[in-house]
């Protein structure tokens, strides 16, 4: 009877043991499953939350922070050239309300590269380097400069009286008797005289209007400057023709040829150009908004108008300036047109 009573008891507590047994291994199994937990984070690992910093708006161009700046080539060491390129900044910024600053290069490959970077907003370019500029597409005409009277000047063909040539120029009406076509096919086969294979009135033009027109000649003599070609040209024997400037002045009369009195008589002008080189420009970022730039053309041409505005333009360009007129980049067509004749890039006539 124990026994069986003891059966009964293991019985009754077995339900128990079983459904404790049985919780228990579920228990653990589920622990086994959950993913381990990550250390905790601690305060220098957790990201450095970045504060938004407003950018300074930039301030206006022609504020005094934000300068207009002009540039001028010249030689270095010339006197009072700082105080002339202030005083003009303090002029065009009185004029035009926008604040003003004057640089200074000392050769016009430096002042093209800021140029083209933006830095730079106006520059006085010689004719073959304001032509690079603009088809590089950093630089628009504003202005050219009259020098000696005219803003633009030409070239001539010029020849020894007893050359046989035939002039097709009447110095008496200041006119062409003749087209060039017809006036030139006479130096076929002849030598030239030239200055400088850089320079637009003694060799550019004139030999790009001759490839134009088909004339073939002998290889020419350069001689440097526009008086050595009349000399040449006065004692024989260098060579057939040559060609000097033109419009803006005569080189036969130049004051070092008075040695030679009859220079003009014997020194004819076989046929001459009109005056199509355009002197030293203001050229201008095409960006400049338009309303912009029809103050500065205001303000160059008011400063202009006066006697000290020329004298201070003319001390700070090292270039005698009589005054400012606006054109547009047409004017640089025969040029551009020489250039392709004879198949000279602009680039390598930098600082012409």
């Amino acid at each position: 009877m124990e026994e069986g009573t003891d059966f009964i008891k293991i019985m009754q507590v077995r339900p128990y043991f079983t459904l404790t047994a049985l919780l228990l291994t579920a228990l653990l199994t589920s622990c086994t499953l959950l993913p381990a937990r990550s250390p905790a984070a601690t305060p220098s690992s957790l990201p450095i939350p970045t504060i938004a910093r407003a950018t300074p708006e930039p301030k206006p161009l022609g504020d005094p922070e934000n300068p207009l700046i002009q540039a001028i080539v010249t030689s270095e060491g010339v006197p009072g050239l700082t105080e002339a390129g202030q005083t003009l900044s303090e002029m065009l910024q009185a004029v035009s309300g926008y604040a003003f600053q004057t640089r200074f290069f000392t050769d016009y490959p430096a002042l093209l590269a800021e140029m083209e970077m933006g830095k730079l907003h106006l520059a006085w370019l010689p004719p073959l380097t304001h032509i690079y500029a603009q088809e590089e597409g950093f630089a628009q005409l504003l202005f050219l400069t009259n020098h000696f009277g005219v803003f633009q000047y030409g070239f001539q063909f010029l020849a020894n009286a007893d050359s046989g040539f035939y002039a097709y120029y009447d110095p008496a009406l200041g006119v062409n008797t003749a087209d060039a076509t017809t006036a030139l096919q006479q130096f076929a086969g002849r030598q030239p005289c030239y200055v400088d294979l850089t320079s637009p009135s003694g060799y550019i033009l004139p030999a790009g209007i001759l490839a134009k027109n088909e004339v073939s000649l002998l290889p020419g003599a350069i001689l440097q400057n526009h008086t050595s070609i009349i000399r040449a040209l006065y004692i024989k024997d260098i060579c057939d023709f040559g060609v000097t400037f033109a419009v803006s002045g005569d080189p036969r009369t130049a004051a070092n040829l008075q040695d030679l009195p009859d220079v003009t008589d014997r020194i004819q002008i076989i046929w001459r150009s009109e005056g199509i080189i355009p002197n030293t420009s203001l050229s201008i970022l095409p960006e400049i908004p338009e309303e912009m730039q029809a103050v500065l053309a205001k303000s160059y041409l008011d400063i202009s108008k006066s006697e000290d505005g020329l004298k201070l333009l003319s001390t700070a360009l090292q270039y005698d300036v009589q005054g400012l007129k606006m054109f547009d980049d047409s004017v640089y067509i025969p040029l551009q047109d020489a250039l392709e004749s004879l198949k000279i890039a602009p680039e390598t006539l930098i600082g012409k």
